[in-house]
């Protein structure tokens, strides 16, 4: 995903660059557009995966159905990836494999806020390109910009997970996604939009600070 996301993301640099001075910086508004088509497209390729990983990882073991006296329909068992594509394919239809499209698609607006605060943080760290980061800048920017895009964009996310996870027997399937939001308001609260945000904050974390950092690494020494 984040292969893609790059590799998208400098392409459509690049065409935004095209036709102007070499070196006239992207604006804001650029970096938003640029990673707006970035993350569009690498949702379009990446969310059957998404799904599959939320399915497996929600799904409900046979020893837990016979504990609980759930009958043996109420929870499908995917034994792998390809054997959940394949299954989700059978019994939902190709469509089935972009449950989750719409509030993934509002997610893109996290790579768009994430790439620039970035962008931002690393034009303060560098005098707007005069200057070299220092080694471990670019892990404290990352950290930082994905903390704040993840933590803005968190209710989309629970939002994406609640559409993704496969329903018991009995259990009120959502209309969609803004019947999703209403009903998480109605029975939690809002802070039913922010559960799981400090694990996913300490996951996130380290992750985004260790890819800026390898990425900037990367390019520097190509």
């Amino acid at each position: 995903s984040w292969g893609l996301y790059f590799f998208f993301y400098e392409q459509a640099k690049t065409r935004a660059r095209a036709g102007r001075d070499a070196s006239e910086r992207l604006s804001s508004v650029d970096i938003l557009l640029c990673s707006c088509q970035a993350g569009a497209m690498t949702v379009m390729l990446t969310n059957p995966v998404w799904l599959v990983k939320t399915r497996m990882q929600l799904q409900v073991a046979r020893s837990e159905r016979i504990r609980l006296g759930l009958p043996e329909t109420s929870s499908r068992h995917y034994k792998g990836l390809v054997h959940a594509l394949r299954e989700i394919v059978r019994n939902e239809g190709p469509q089935g494999l972009y449950r989750g499209i719409v509030p993934a698609l509002l997610l893109v607006s996290h790579g768009v806020l994430q790439f620039v605060a970035y962008e931002k943080l690393k034009e303060i760290a560098t005098d707007s390109g005069r200057r070299e980061m220092a080694i471990w800048q670019p892990l404290f920017l990352g950290a930082m910009s994905k903390i704040f895009a993840s933590t803005t964009t968190y209710p989309y996310q629970v939002i994406k997970s609640r559409l993704q996870r496969h329903l018991l027997d009995g259990e009120e399937p959502y209309k969609g996604t803004l019947d999703c939001a209403r009903r998480i308001l109605a029975n939690e609260g809002w802070r039913g939009f922010y559960k799981g945000l400090a694990p996913n904050c300490m996951r996130i974390a380290p992750s985004a600070a260790l890819t800026f950092f390898l990425y900037e690494a990367i390019v520097r020494c190509l």
